[in-house]
């Protein structure tokens, strides 16, 4: 972790090599993102019950704490989650420069927070793994929870938010960049991650349902 190997490089610890700091510091960073997920539940829920926007641009700051908290914690090579945050950075960036309503960008906000439902399996596994109990139905309901809400949440419904009405296309249409790529790479980006995540889903997946007793 950066924040473990900064700490000792400075001090002269050995903090990288103690399994107990290296298991509170995993515990931590879930706890950190299941945070950013409640977040954006909240946000989703004053949306669908009281049609309002009010709890959305709060929700994406706290989401971006996360963020930069977790910064602390990755690995060296996790290199598709410095992409993913740098990614949400950038989306933040573009909403306060370019001055975008929320009426106006609703449908893009409600569909990355709708993202966030698939990181509560994620870390239900994550922190099960930390506490040795993930086998079992357990293991079988979160892991197949997981891959469908990801599939759902960041493949199908973000595929029709980019591409179809009210969409990416029409926010370009109705603030007319000069040079919209600024604003659509980042989705795009997102969007091209996402997909390569759901293919290594997919492929573990089939490896641990094609070997169950080795993965038990």
């Amino acid at each position: 972790m950066l924040m473990l190997k900064y700490i000792d490089s400075y001090v002269g610890s050995n903090l990288q090599t103690n399994n107990t700091i290296q298991l509170v510091c995993e515990l931590f960073r879930n706890l950190i993102s299941l945070y950013g997920a409640y977040i954006g539940a909240q946000s989703l829920y004053e949306y669908y019950q009281y049609n309002t926007l009010d709890q959305c641009e709060y929700g994406g700051l706290q989401i971006i704490k996360t963020m930069m908290l977790d910064f602390l914690f990755v690995k060296e090579k996790e290199y598709t989650t410095y992409l993913h945050h740098f990614g949400g950075f950038y989306i933040m960036f573009i909403y306060y420069y370019y001055n975008l309503q929320m009426n106006i960008v609703k449908n893009i906000v409600v569909a990355v927070f709708l993202t966030e439902v698939s990181t509560v399996f994620l870390r239900i596994r994550d922190i099960s793994k930390i506490c040795n109990v993930y086998s079992g139905k357990l293991k079988l309901i979160n892991n197949n929870m997981f891959a469908l809400t990801f599939f759902y949440t960041r493949i199908y419904n973000y595929t029709n938010v980019m591409y179809l009405e009210n969409g990416i296309n029409d926010i370009v249409i109705e603030y007319n960049f000069k040079y919209p790529i600024i604003f659509v790479a980042p989705f795009h980006g997102l969007y091209i991650l996402n997909i390569y995540w759901f293919y290594l889903i997919v492929q573990i997946g089939l490896k641990e349902y094609s070997n169950p007793k080795k993965t038990n």
